[in-house]
């Protein structure tokens, strides 16, 4: 099915005692392009009132599971589901909401899974920076080697019949490892589609922090892969290069 400018794409948030962030991350959405669906899951927080205050589509569960929220959004969703599905984390936001859903069906194309790149959207300048950095270099790095990290911060799939939807929402709650999970269950030994414009990468938080040694001992390392990752950005088709505020 081919994306047109007025398309509305449902985005799953599973979000467990976020109420610091979930309101960041939906007033960051564009809503003309997203429906966001906030599934809380094993929360003893606000964060159900507060995204209540966005959206209407709020739902609550007892277990503290990533797995168990998407899949819950996945039965919530009908037949939608096997249709182009964006997902999110409750502390990301995308660097262009109003290209996000576009950019991604587009990156997406014929394939049925698809992961964005991810920036740093919290620390200071310099951390933010490091981070970011590193993470394009790895996704560059891991794409010209044939490969796709899967992150469910930045993610779309379509899984276009009922026989593989129903392998998703027959998966166990693995605690870690969900989304790669949730993308072998799609794929059936296929690798995700890495979706390199910036116009679809998303912001999110890190707990990576590095330390002023850590900076002093690799950065120049860092500095290199960056530049890699720029060189690649320019020559990958699709893609222009990416700038992070």
């Amino acid at each position: 099915m081919l994306y047109c400018r007025h398309m509305n794409l449902p985005v799953l948030i599973a979000a467990r005692n976020e109420a610091s962030n979930i309101a960041a991350t939906l007033s960051h959405l564009d809503l003309n392009t997203v429906t966001p669906y906030v599934i809380v899951n094993g929360s003893t927080d606000d964060t159900a009132e507060i995204a209540r205050r966005y959206t209407k589509n709020v739902y609550e569960i007892h277990e503290a599971s990533k797995m168990r929220a998407i899949q819950y959004g996945l039965r919530i969703l009908g037949p939608k589901a096997l249709d182009h599905v964006l997902y999110t984390d409750a502390d990301s936001r995308p660097l262009s909401p109003r290209q996000w859903a576009s950019t991604m069906v587009r990156g997406l194309g014929d394939a049925r899974v698809g992961v964005g790149l991810l920036a740093a959207s919290d620390g200071s300048w310099l951390e933010r920076m490091l981070i970011s950095e590193l993470r394009i270099a790895n996704s560059f790095e891991k794409y010209i080697r044939g490969k796709t990290h899967v992150a469910g911060a930045n993610m779309i799939t379509r899984t276009n019949d009922y026989e593989t939807l129903d392998r998703v929402l027959s998966l166990d709650n693995f605690g870690q490892g969900e989304d790669t999970a949730r993308s072998d269950a799609i794929l059936q030994g296929d690798r995700p589609k890495a979706i390199l414009n910036p116009a679809a990468m998303v912001l999110t938080s890190s707990r990576f922090k590095p330390s002023p040694l850590q900076i002093f001992l690799h950065g120049k390392q860092w500095a290199r892969e960056a530049s890699q990752a720029d060189t690649i950005s320019r020559q990958a088709p699709g893609t222009k290069t990416y700038k992070i505020d």
